[in-house]
């Protein structure tokens, strides 16, 4: 798969996202999840990238929990979260 971006935005009605959603993508490098529905932030630590992804995460107001571990593995630079 040559994927290198997704974007799921202005989603209202998505309540849930597959813990494996983001795997065997392996040229992956940008994830933007915004204004979505969703409850539980994926465990994203399962994105099998041979790249960097930054990951930018906001405008999901309904978020009511993050798995733990869910971001292992990326880095600092990587990972943008607004919850608000």
């Amino acid at each position: 798969p040559q994927l290198q971006e997704i974007r799921i935005e202005k989603a209202n009605s998505l309540e849930h996202i597959d813990q494996n959603a983001f795997w065997n993508l392996p040229m992956l490098k940008y994830l933007f999840i915004y204004n979505t529905g969703i409850h539980i932030i994926p465990a994203v630590s399962r994105i099998q990238s041979l790249e960097i992804v930054f990951l930018d995460i906001q405008d999901n107001i309904n978020i009511k929990k993050i798995k733990r571990n869910a971001f292992s593995g990326l880095s600092n630079e990587s990972v943008r979260l607004w919850l608000v």
